[in-house]
């Protein structure tokens, strides 16, 4: 029969051990636990890493896109005003002549073709208003001197350096007074209209159309920075 002081022995040992043994898993367990927190850490921590070279990346780009973007339409905004000054500046001088005159000058009628080459040279972007006001000038100079309707082509051009005025003042240019010839120095929206319908294009925009070149720049030029 085993003696009490042997059984209480023997109890306290297994107590011993199991409480070890609790000890170990207990400890395990805290290791597994901090494992899995630093792993999750360091993910978390990769992602947000990732996350945060992503979006970097997305607004390096996009500046890149605007710089082009306004870098393009600086360029072709001078392109524009040139080219709607040139035709303002010739349609006002012939309309100066005709007054002068009272009719076509074989000088005006030169200045005029001339014009017409040189905005089929300018306008590689499409303006499409530009290209139907040069082909009213060419078909109203396609006729023989005799058969000229000098009225009409003294109306179109004055519709044309209204428009041409009006848009050269919304580029914040200005452009030389043309009161001699009745071209207001601020067309209102309702000359604009008039003019554009007078001319057969869209009556009812406003003093300044959108700027024809946008287009051009979204398809051909921005598209290099994506």
């Amino acid at each position: 029969v085993p003696l009490p002081s042997l059984m209480a022995a023997e109890t306290a040992e297994a107590e011993r051990i199991e409480l070890a043994l609790w000890e170990e898993k207990r400890e395990a367990e805290v290791r597994e636990a901090r494992r899995r927190a630093d792993e999750a850490a360091a993910r978390s921590a990769a992602e947000w890493k990732e996350k945060l070279m992503r979006d970097m990346n997305r607004d390096v780009v996009q500046q890149a896109r605007q710089q082009k973007e306004e870098l393009v339409d600086g360029f072709l905004k001078n392109v524009v005003a040139q080219l709607r000054g040139l035709v303002y500046e010739a349609t006002t001088d012939v309309l100066a002549a005709m007054k002068q005159q009272n009719k076509l000058p074989p000088r005006s009628v030169a200045q005029l073709r001339h014009l017409v080459d040189r905005v089929k040279a300018l306008n590689f972007y499409g303006d499409e208003d530009v290209e139907v006001m040069v082909n009213k000038i060419t078909f109203a100079l396609g006729d023989r001197a005799a058969d000229r309707d000098t009225a009409a082509i003294e109306g179109n051009l004055r519709d044309i350096a209204t428009v041409m005025r009006a848009t050269l003042i919304g580029l914040g240019e200005t452009p030389r007074s043309a009161r001699s010839v009745d071209i207001a120095d601020v067309p209102t929206p309702e000359m604009v209209r008039t003019a554009r319908r007078g001319l057969g294009l869209d009556g009812e925009e406003g003093d300044v159309p959108e700027m024809p070149f946008r287009s051009f720049r979204q398809a051909r030029l921005v598209e290099a920075v994506a």
